[in-house]
């Protein structure tokens, strides 16, 4: 069968499940290289209908897809309440890049590293999420162009937002697009070389870059379907050892 990947049907159903929440007419609607979910909905068509074994972009759109459906269901609690405003925003680009976005960072920098953890992004005022042992409270913000100095003005974006707050701030920001390498080494130097800011912003405990880079090769694997590295990349870790409200002594976000 060469590349062809077998998927049953229930092992689809998160991602069946999300096309029927967004809407299958809505669904239709999406281009690719505008929606960041298109790929993927399109490699779920193709993989439902049969017309032809998935090239293996394709393998990795639908294992992405799958990814994703999995963890926005899994936080449905959180959302259910907003859940037409929800909807209204997986329909458009921008802010279902987001909500991904955050869905990331809590599964791959917060999940096994606290005992819980709530998303509050439907709670106007607060940070995006917040996590109990330790508490956190964690702000996401992502950069939408290949404008590598955006970093640290999302960083000051974040740090101006929430202020006074009695526990540790964590300020996670993360890239939309792909880097080179270039670009996230250029991007990390920058991080490296942030000490004055961190020293002037106390109340920030911790900041976490993600840089997204293309892979040549299928990595990961999710329900069958091979797909592409984590969609935001790796995680840069930056801890504030001036912060007024620290992380604990030697808590890491790196695995």
């Amino acid at each position: 069968m060469g590349n062809s990947v077998f998927v049953s049907l229930r092992e689809l159903r998160p991602a069946l499940r999300l096309k029927e929440l967004i809407g299958r007419i809505r669904v239709k609607m999406f281009r690719r290289g505008e929606h960041v979910l298109a790929e993927g909905f399109a490699a779920l068509e193709t993989q439902v209908i049969a017309q032809r074994a998935l090239t293996a972009l394709e393998r990795q759109s639908l294992g992405n897809l799958l990814l994703d459906a999995e963890m926005i269901f899994e936080y449905e609690p959180y959302w259910l309440p907003a859940e037409a405003r929800f909807v209204a925003h997986l329909r458009k680009s921008d802010e279902c890049a987001a909500i991904l976005f955050e869905l990331h960072v809590m599964q791959f920098a917060l999940t096994g590293r606290c005992l819980r953890m709530g998303w509050l992004r439907y709670e106007d005022g607060r940070p995006d999420v917040r996590t109990v042992g330790p508490n956190m409270l964690v702000e996401c913000k992502l950069i939408r162009t290949h404008d590598l100095t955006r970093v640290f003005d999302k960083l000051q974006e974040a740090s101006e937002q929430h202020q006074g707050l009695d526990i540790p701030y964590v300020i996670a920001v993360g890239f939309e697009r792909e880097l080179l390498q270039s670009q996230t080494d250029a991007v990390l130097r920058q991080i490296q070389a942030g000490t004055v800011w961190f020293e002037s912003h106390p109340h920030v405990a911790a900041a976490l870059v993600f840089t997204p880079m293309p892979v040549a090769a299928e990595r990961v694997n999710v329900v069958g379907v091979p797909a592409t590295q984590i969609a935001f990349g790796d995680i840069t870790q930056v801890i504030n050892h001036a912060a007024k409200n620290p992380l604990p002594d030697g808590f890491t976000f790196e695995r």
